[in-house]
């Protein structure tokens, strides 16, 4: 028998996925992946990069919407596309990351661990952006 917590998060997804149909999420989403495909066959591209892209962006936005950890990767990402964006040589990109709230409130491993955390967030989320720009860029 499932909990009440447990039917109410299903029903929050439910319920989720049916405005993005009752919205045209998912038809607007096949006419933008259909146009990148067009305009990557004129120029003699395969559309597998195509697909791979739209793929995993509408994953991460679903996943996102589900629950909140992926929401805040997210948020993380769009700081780190903030930061790399600026086109400036910043010297502790970690530190304008970090949650300075939460950072006050832990003991010293804890904030050991939670730099190692976003240093490897960073890493990550660097090499997606860049992907992300390369890919752009060449559509």
């Amino acid at each position: 028998m499932r909990g009440k917590k447990e039917k109410g998060e299903l029903r929050k997804l439910a319920a989720g996925a049916k405005a993005r149909l009752k919205s045209g999420y998912w038809t607007a989403v096949k006419q933008e992946r259909e146009l990148a495909r067009q305009k990557a066959l004129e120029e003699g591209k395969p559309s597998q990069l195509i697909d791979e892209f739209y793929k995993n962006k509408h994953t991460r936005e679903i996943k996102a919407t589900i629950n909140s950890v992926n929401n805040s990767d997210e948020i993380l990402y769009k700081k780190v596309c903030e930061i790399l964006d600026k086109n400036e040589d910043i010297i502790n990109p970690v530190k304008s990351l970090i949650d300075q709230e939460k950072y006050e409130k832990m003991d010293f491993v804890s904030r050991q661990r939670y730099l190692l955390m976003l240093m490897s967030k960073y890493s990550e989320l660097k090499e997606r952006y860049y992907k992300e720009k390369q890919f752009l860029k060449n559509c």
